[in-house]
């Protein structure tokens, strides 16, 4: 919506036709975005709701035909709603109402349905952060309680960096990161591209010391509140020693990457005992990984721990208790004899692998063990091994896996930590209970 053609104001002095709009608006914005709501719910308080507009305080957005597109209703600091006619949505009305009411305050808060999904995302994006969650007492549904403050919203101000810090991404990939940027930024993120991530002739984007020195100019930088890495493959080791581990201890922005980037996480635990995440943004614009966006959005917008939240089922023992550390089975390998290698004692380890039939991951399991890691840990946690899996190659992981450990050693299994688009997500570095 161009702005030119467009006006916001309070109505002070409501008159009949313009009541006769908002009611319009307010009445078929409710049965639509509140399917779940019965309509003769929103039926039964039109009246009611009439009545009071005219001695409430309205903000309205209208056209050059003075014709209303969207209104907001304000008692004090408190939204009472926001409504923009279904016709005029996602042209920026709400943004340009909501901007206008917090030109004269300080804070605001309001209360939304938890199921209207797409009016959290927007409030959130307009820094609006989550107080409370709680059930309206006239329909029975949850309903979250949300406030912006002027003082938050640099806080809020989302900005993720995005680096290739293995393998460089092929001229295929730029419409699929093209669609990764409209997402994140869709759900309130503001996503900064460094400048190494394409391959050149060759399978690099840059250098060891140019592609770590792109990652750590995101750790300086104090507006970037995340760092995710959109690669995989062999290359991420390279770039360990030219990381500055003592910037990225002070740091409190965490790493997220997957596969080849598990040398990345477990080093930066080992070498500052801070965590990172093993996941794949890029999961989230796939086909199947679209069904993991609301845990993504939750976790990262509201602080749950939905994209944490695992099922699992116990091949031995009842209970995992302790730091959980590894990932992909072959690239945490790599780290094996250098400086990287994260300390296993008393430990949980994830192991999970993309590519491995059962001579490859026979051989990754008899170094671990010739590692004495198997010792060392306090419980195992098995991911997916997709080729094996795919397969159905025997023995399964799960028997090749019992051949090494302890009859005591807890050892669970889960289909929701691995390369699958629909996967979910492990903090390394931080302490696990699953029991």
């Amino acid at each position: 919506m161009n702005d030119d053609v467009m006006k916001i104001y309070r109505i002070k002095n409501i008159d009949q036709k313009k009541l006769d709009q908002i009611m319009e608006i307010w009445l078929q914005t409710n049965m639509i975005s509140h399917s779940f709501v019965s309509a003769d719910y929103w039926k039964e308080h039109y009246e009611g709701v009439k009545a009071e507009i005219p001695e409430a305080e309205i903000y309205a957005a209208e056209n050059e035909k003075h014709q209303i597109l969207g209104f907001a209703g304000l008692s004090g600091n408190y939204i009472a709603g926001l409504f923009v006619a279904e016709k005029w949505q996602s042209q920026g009305i709400g943004k340009a109402l909501t901007d206008y009411i917090k030109k004269n305050t300080d804070s605001l808060s309001l209360h939304v349905f938890a199921e209207n999904a797409g009016a959290v995302r927007f409030y959130m994006r307009e820094g609006f952060c989550i107080r409370q969650e709680q059930k309206n007492e006239d329909t029975g549904n949850m309903e979250y309680r949300m406030e912006w403050r002027r003082t938050e919203t640099e806080n809020l101000s989302r900005k993720a960096g995005i680096v290739c810090c293995s393998n460089g991404q092929n001229a295929e990939s730029k419409e699929t990161l093209e669609r990764l940027k409209d997402y994140l930024t869709s759900v309130g993120l503001n996503p900064l591209f460094g400048k190494y991530i394409y391959r050149g002739k060759t399978v690099f984007s840059g250098t060891d010391c140019q592609r770590a020195e792109e990652l750590m100019k995101f750790y300086r930088d104090p507006e970037i509140g995340m760092i995710f890495d959109v690669s995989g493959g062999d290359l991420a080791n390279g770039i360990l020693p030219y990381l500055d581990f003592d910037l990225i201890g002070g740091n409190e922005k965490e790493f997220w990457g997957y596969s080849d980037l598990t040398t990345v996480i477990n080093a930066i635990y080992a070498k500052t005992g801070k965590s990172s995440v093993l996941y794949q943004v890029r999961n989230l614009i796939s086909r199947e990984g679209t069904e993991r966006r609301e845990d993504f959005e939750s976790t990262i917008l509201r602080g749950t721990q939905d994209l944490y939240d695992i099922s699992y089922r116990f091949l031995q023992g009842e209970c995992l208790k302790g730091i959980l550390i590894g990932g992909n089975i072959r690239c945490l390998l790599k780290l094996a004899g250098t400086e990287y290698w994260p300390d296993m004692t008393g430990k949980v380890l994830l192991l999970e692998a993309m590519g491995g039939d059962v001579p490859k991951i026979t051989t990754y399991l008899n170094q671990l063990n010739q590692l004495h890691v198997f010792d060392q840990i306090s419980g195992l946690l098995l991911g997916t091994f997709t080729e094996m899996e795919t397969k159905n190659c025997t023995p399964t992981v799960e028997e090749l896996i019992m051949e090494y450990v302890k009859d005591k050693l807890p050892v669970a299994k889960t289909q929701e930590i691995g390369h699958a688009k629909n996967v979910k997500a492990a903090r390394i570095g931080t302490e696990i209970c699953i029991q």
